[in-house]
């Protein structure tokens, strides 16, 4: 079934996403849960979500599951009411940054962690497709809206804020906004806030927050001279960063500061960053006495190694970031309060993110290439790279090393692309760095006979 894809179940609803559907994953998670225990439910601000999660809380108590329905939520929230209520796992209906169109599930196992594929989603899909379901219908829904509160609590229990620090938060019409304001006041900040209001089509602005985007938001930290300013995506889950001075921050430029605060005086502490994050990282663990720990991309991937190796910090270039001492997932919320701490302790952001090691680097460039063929280019490319005897790693596609800096290409999990990265330590060595990767993907296709369009980039002065 194409809804299940590398970390969740995703399409569009109605066309690829039903109630029965939904049912059905629910009954089977029941059903690989042993037919008893708790689950924690939770849905995001989508049209379709309460129908969608009505139909996963059926399921689930038809596979003898008792429902802890938390309601209208960010998805952070969910990862903490397994674990506050012990749950044996959770589901969360949203499909995240995707369009108004789309929904999903997010599904996780007792420690909150996301069940991706080779995670356990794969035995979910099998007893779907298969129709092996134990329903034995006992299981009941608890009304369990209490654990938001309790989720507040927690997280602003983690913090140390400056009182009357000032920030802008938007949520951008997504399900963060239902705590957002409340939980930043608490802790003591002066807050604005812009789109605000729950919003099923995200009119205000895309689900996806982008840091080269994000104008209102600039204009606005500007205008109330604030600290901070923090966007939130659709479900909550992650945070994208503009500082004092209206710069959209990078999600690996972020993980970077916070590596340099949070390691201070842990030494061998572990770091987890994905393949496509800044060399900055690397110095900056180094220089603190950490050790790193590189991943493939992807949130349940991450998630899952920052547990098995009980790290300290993760994160990915897409603003996905976690904290070994707060529950390891990813959360939007508590990564703004984090940043908030980190400027009371350390000073202005931006002279935070000016003090890292300078390198030049590629946004994200994407190139649309057809799903039966995108892994076998990023396998063929890497055999290019290495028949030129460049230096590799092949943890996810392939990142190579040349004497000017690195170049990472490969496959998304979600989409019919490759997505290409390069970074230098100096203009001229991106530029050359960005026509070699050209040369690369161009030879790959022509010996696997297709066409792929070359990559799109040009260099901007900053």
């Amino acid at each position: 079934m194409s809804i299940f894809r590398a970390y969740d179940v995703r399409g569009i609803y109605g066309a690829d996403l039903t109630e029965d559907i939904a049912q059905q994953i629910g009954a089977a998670f029941g059903t690989l849960l042993g037919g008893s225990g708790k689950v924690v439910l939770g849905r995001d601000g989508r049209v379709s979500s309460p129908a969608l999660a009505k139909a996963v809380a059926t399921g689930l108590t038809e596979a003898g599951c008792d429902v802890l329905d938390m309601g209208l939520i960010p998805t952070p929230a969910l990862y903490f009411g397994i674990k506050a209520s012990k749950a044996k796992g959770g589901i969360m209906v949203t499909a995240s940054h995707n369009p108004p169109e789309w929904n999903g599930l997010k599904i996780c196992d007792s420690k909150a962690g996301l069940m991706g594929m080779g995670l356990g989603l794969e035995k979910i899909k099998e007893i779907v497709e298969q129709g092996k379901f134990k329903l034995v219908g006992n299981g009941k829904v608890i009304d369990s809206k209490h654990l938001l509160e309790e989720y507040a609590d927690f997280l602003l229990s983690k913090v140390d804020i400056s009182k009357g620090t000032r920030v802008v938060l938007d949520p951008g019409g997504g399900s963060s906004a239902v705590l957002a304001r409340k939980l930043f006041e608490r802790a003591g900040c002066e807050v604005y806030v812009i789109n605000e209001e729950i919003d099923p089509y995200f009119r205000a602005r895309s689900p996806d927050p982008d840091p080269d985007n994000l104008e209102e938001l600039k204009e606005e930290v500007l205008k109330r001279e604030a600290v901070l300013g923090i966007a939130f995506d659709g479900d909550g889950d992650r945070s994208v960063f503009v500082d004092d001075r209206g710069r959209g921050i990078q999600g690996d430029l972020a993980l970077a500061v916070y590596v340099r605060h949070y390691l201070k005086g842990k030494e061998g502490a572990k770091v987890v960053y994905e393949v496509s994050c800044t060399k900055a990282i690397e110095d900056i663990t180094r220089e603190m006495g950490g050790k790193l720990v590189m991943c493939r991309v992807g949130h349940a991937f991450l998630m899952d190694l920052m547990l098995k190796e009980k790290a300290l910090l993760g994160g990915e270039i897409s603003s996905h970031f976690y904290f070994g001492d707060a529950g390891i997932y990813s959360d939007g919320l508590f990564a703004g309060l984090r940043m908030l701490e980190v400027i009371s302790k350390e000073g202005r952001l931006s002279s935070l993110v000016d003090g890292l090691p300078k390198y030049f680097s590629t946004p994200i460039i994407t190139v649309f290439v057809p799903d039966e063929v995108k892994f076998k280019l990023v396998k063929e490319a890497g055999l290019v790279v290495k028949e030129k005897g460049l230096k590799t790693l092949e943890i996810d596609g392939v990142r190579a090393y040349t004497k000017e800096g690195w170049f990472l290409i490969r496959a998304s999990n979600t989409k019919p692309e490759i997505k290409i990265r390069a970074e230098s330590t100096s203009e001229e060595g991106l530029k050359n760095l960005f026509g070699e990767v050209t040369k690369v993907i161009k030879e790959a296709a022509s010996r696997l006979g297709v066409k792929v369009e070359a990559p799109k980039w040009r260099y901007k002065k900053t």
